[in-house]
């Protein structure tokens, strides 16, 4: 299943530890070659988000935000999340030029397989003892791929085709 937006707020700067503009940024990645039509993006709850506690952040391939979700499709994706792997393609770039502001549509591609949580041999530390603070801070009920650091994504996506 697929689905296509606009992403939002691509005019403002990011708060922050980044605060660069997003059509700075937009400009570079268009100019490198690196927000490329197909290009996989990054998305990721932005729960501190002092305007919107469900925005969704979206980010290009150097994990700089380009934008937001709009916030119909945040709440969709959200929902959809639950139940199958999310993930973000860029559509088209539009914009930028003759003094026209960048802008990043986006296609939504919903698998048919559901995410599942990391393998149980993650869980334990050792044989004999469970590593509860991990399960906490994995849980299934509030677990998403996404709120992984790069590192940790990777190796989940790595378990996952083992």
């Amino acid at each position: 299943m697929e689905f296509y937006c606009k992403l939002t707020g691509v005019t403002y700067s990011n708060e922050g530890f980044n605060t660069e503009n997003r059509q700075l940024i937009i400009s570079q990645l268009k100019n490198s070659g690196l927000l490329d039509v197909g290009q996989e993006l990054i998305f990721q709850w932005d729960k501190c988000n002092r305007f919107d506690s469900k925005a969704m952040a979206v980010f290009g391939p150097d994990m700089r935000q380009i934008g937001y979700l709009p916030k119909d499709m945040a709440v969709a994706v959200f929902e959809f999340s639950k139940l199958f792997r999310v993930r973000m393609y860029v559509d088209e770039i539009t914009g930028g030029y003759s003094g026209r502001y960048f802008g990043v549509n986006i296609k939504i591609v919903l698998s048919p397989a559901p995410i599942q949580p990391p393998s149980l041999t993650h869980i334990f530390s050792n044989k004999d003892e469970i590593d509860y603070d991990f399960i906490e801070q994995q849980s299934a009920l509030d677990w998403n791929p996404h709120d992984l650091d790069s590192e940790d994504y990777e190796n989940w996506l790595d378990d996952l085709s083992d």
